[in-house]
Order: C-alpha cells, then sequence, then structure tokens
C-alpha cells in the first residue's frame, strides 16, 4: 500500500501479487485484490504519461475480477474508482485535442458513460461531465480544424501540380473563410508564393507569346 502511495506502482503490483500467490486464503486477501486491480489503474493513469486507453482497459479488468468482492461496495473504494473515471473521462478528452487523435474520444465517452452508471453522487456527476463534454466539443473542433487544413493543403498542392493556379487560390480563400489564423500558416504562405510564382511565369510565357 506504501509503495503505491508514493507512486511505485511496479513495486506496489509485485507486493500485492505475491501476497495473493503466498496467503491466497487470509482474510487480506480480498482488500488485496482490490488493491492489485486499483494499483493496475494508477499506473496507467497517474504517471506523468497517461495511458487512457489502457487506463480504461484495467478498469474494466478491476471491476471483472472484484465486482463480486465484499470489499467493492466500500464507500472509499467507489470513491478512488469514481476518481480514476473521471481522470480517464476528462484526459483522453484533452489529450485528444493536444495529439488531434479520434480514438481518446471514443475512450472519453466509454469512461463517462462508465462513471454515469457506477456514481453514488449523480449530480455531481452529471455536472462533471458537462465539462467533459466541452473538453469533447473542444476536441472535435481542433480534429476538424486540422482535418480541413489536411484536406485544403492536398488540393492546393494537386491544382499546383496541375498549374491551375486560379483553383489554388480558390481552394486557399475557401480555408480562409472558415479559419482565418490560417492566413499566416508556413505552410499556407509557402503555397501561396509558389502560387504566385507559377502565375507570373505564366504571364510571362503569354506576354513572349504574344510578341
Amino acid at each position: 500500500q506504501n509503495a503505491k502511495e508514493q507512486g511505485k506502482y511496479t513495486q506496489a503490483i509485485k507486493a500485492f501479487e505475491k501476497f495473493l500467490v503466498d496467503y491466497p486464503n487470509d482474510e487480506l486477501s480480498n482488500t488485496a485484490q482490490v488493491q492489485l486491480g486499483l494499483t493496475r489503474i494508477e499506473q496507467q493513469v497517474g504517471g506523468s504519461s497517461p495511458s487512457w486507453d489502457q487506463g480504461l482497459e484495467k478498469v474494466h479488468e478491476f471491476r471483472e475480477k472484484s465486482k463480486d468482492l465484499p470489499e467493492f461496495s466500500d464507500e472509499k473504494i467507489v470513491n478512488e474508482l469514481e476518481d480514476y473515471l473521471k481522470s480517464i473521462a476528462m484526459g483522453s478528452a484533452r489529450t485528444a485535442k493536444r495529439a488531434l487523435d479520434p480514438e481518446l474520444l471514443v475512450t472519453s465517452e466509454e469512461a463517462g458513460k462508465l462513471l454515469q452508471r457506477t456514481s453514488v453522487d449523480k449530480k455531481g456527476t452529471d455536472e462533471y461531465l458537462l465539462r467533459v463534454r466541452q473538453a469533447v466539443d473542444e476536441a472535435k473542433a481542433a480534429i476538424l480544424k486540422d482535418n480541413t487544413f489536411n484536406e485544403a493543403v492536398a488540393k492546393i498542392q494537386k491544382s499546383l501540380e496541375e498549374s491551375d493556379t486560379i483553383a489554388a487560390l480558390t481552394e486557399r480563400r475557401a480555408l480562409l473563410a472558415r479559419y482565418p489564423d490560417f492566413e499566416t500558416h508556413r505552410e499556407i504562405r509557402k503555397l501561396m508564393d509558389q502560387a504566385l510564382t507559377q502565375e507570373r511565369e505564366s504571364v510571362k510565357r503569354e506576354t513572349q507569346s504574344v510578341a
């Protein structure tokens, strides 16, 4: 238990596992089983680089292995599990925004649903999940923006490869109409420099042809 509280998760897990092997019928074996499951969850979500999807997987494992134990319903255990689910729901949503990873939104949604089903404080949980929903919406907006940018860049590049500067400029205008802050983006400026160079060369060739 001390190792867990100190963040020495691997050490704590080994200690709980050894206790269960050495003393399977001890009166503290149920407690050891519960703490082993909780430590495996915290190992995934409590560090500096949390793995939210693995944390949720460990939650499912914990519930499956410990749900029939009397200790599973202990208020302290219930509260600790709820705290982990809250961390996973919010953390995966915020990480999804930073990493632009839509898979993490699935993790957030699943953790939120499980939290809603198991929570004792329904009002408090609903209020918390509203904040999670805001984080999810922000992540979705960030992912959509990134996808839109990438699609626009691909279309502009294709247009330039085909020497269709008008189509390239049109695509740029459409992108900036939706996301004006991309006007100063290095990639967009680079592509526009390329488009203008192509246009000047085209005009030059036409002028020479007429002359």
